[in-house]
């Protein structure tokens, strides 16, 4: 019987373990066709302004969206609904040849529940 009991404990921390495992883990995310910390230019980034999920589950339901440009004033944070970037975030953009997109609060619905991803960082340069 304690053999029974033992080969059912390590069963059920068996399943446990693989439930936490794929409920922890998150979906991988990029902005247009770049990943956290890459180093592009503006016009690579207004060619395809979309924030998209690696998941085929995943959503992005909203994110924050600002830009810190090297000189000059900043950007945001601005509320995005969905996953584009708005007419008036493209044209703040267009201003700016070298700073970073910073990319936070990524709200993400998979099936049921909405999970926030880490923050994105997208570096832009004129070179």
């Amino acid at each position: 019987m304690k053999a029974v009991k033992k080969l059912f404990f390590a069963a059920l921390c068996c399943v446990s373990m693989s439930s936490f495992a794929q409920q922890s883990t998150l979906p991988q995310a990029q902005f247009g066709a770049f990943q956290n910390n890459a180093t592009t230019t503006v016009q690579q980034v207004l060619g395809n302004p979309r924030l998209i999920v690696m998941d085929p589950i995943a959503v992005v339901s909203d994110f924050k969206f600002s830009i810190v440009p090297a000189k000059g004033k900043s950007y945001g944070p601005v509320t995005n609904t969905g996953i584009e970037l708005t007419a008036e975030e493209m044209k703040a953009l267009e201003k700016m040849p070298n700073g970073k997109i910073v990319l936070s609060d990524i709200h993400v619905k998979m099936g049921t529940k909405t999970v926030t991803l880490p923050n994105m960082t997208i570096n832009i340069s004129d070179k």
